[in-house]
C-alpha cells in the first residue's frame, strides 16, 4: 500500500485513478504524511577576514546565506492543486497541517512553493467557522512567512478551533522562540 516513505511519489497516481471521493480525500490526507521532510539550511557561515582592506585595516568578514529551501516533493504539489479543487480543499488543509506538525517535530522546515501559500491564504479567506477549521489549523501548523494578516483576521472566527489556532499562530518571535 501507500504507506511511508515507499509511498512518496506513487499518491498522485492513486489519486488520478481512484473515483470515489473519500478515498480521493484520504490519499490527499496521505501526501500530507508521506511528503519528505525539507531539512533546515545550514546557518550562515562566516568568511574568513581579509588581513588588510584598502585602508589598511581588516575588512569584516562577509556573511554567506544559503538560499532559503522549499520542498519540490511531488505530494507537496499534489496538495497545492487539492487546495484548488472544493472537494478535497479540506483534506488537503489538514494534510498541510499534518506536514508542518512532521516538520516541527522532525526539526525540518515547512518550506512549501509559493503558489501552494497562496492558495491556503486563498482558501482561508474564503471560507469562515468550521469551514476554516483545516486552514487555520495548516497556516498555525506551517508557521509560513507572510501569513500573520490571516491569523489575525481568525481572532474574530466564530469556530473556537480557528481562533484558538489563529491565537497560537500570533506569538511574539522572542515568544516562539522560548517553546
Amino acid at each position: 500500500g501507500l504507506v511511508g516513505v515507499a509511498a512518496s511519489g506513487k499518491i498522485e497516481d492513486a489519486l488520478a485513478a481512484e473515483a470515489n471521493p473519500d478515498v480521493r480525500a484520504r490519499c490527499v490526507r496521505a501526501a500530507g504524511r508521506v511528503a519528505p521532510l525539507t531539512p533546515k539550511p545550514p546557518r550562515p557561515k562566516e568568511a574568513a577576514p581579509t588581513p588588510e582592506g584598502e585602508s589598511g585595516e581588516p575588512k569584516p568578514p562577509e556573511v554567506v546565506d544559503a538560499p532559503p529551501p522549499f520542498s519540490s516533493a511531488p505530494e507537496v504539489a499534489l496538495l497545492g492543486k487539492a487546495l484548488a479543487d472544493d472537494a478535497l480543499a479540506p483534506a488537503a488543509g489538514w494534510a498541510l497541517g499534518v506536514y508542518g506538525v512532521r516538520s516541527e517535530r522532525g526539526g525540518a522546515v515547512s518550506a512549501l512553493p509559493a503558489d501552494v501559500i497562496a492558495a491556503l491564504r486563498t482558501r482561508f479567506q474564503g471560507s469562515a467557522a468550521q469551514h476554516r477549521e483545516p486552514y487555520a489549523y495548516a497556516l498555525w501548523r506551517l508557521h509560513a512567512p507572510g501569513t500573520s494578516a490571516e491569523l489575525r483576521a481568525g481572532l474574530n472566527d466564530p469556530s473556537p478551533l480557528v481562533r484558538g489556532w489563529c491565537a497560537r499562530g500570533e506569538l511574539p518571535a522572542r515568544s516562539r522562540a522560548a517553546r
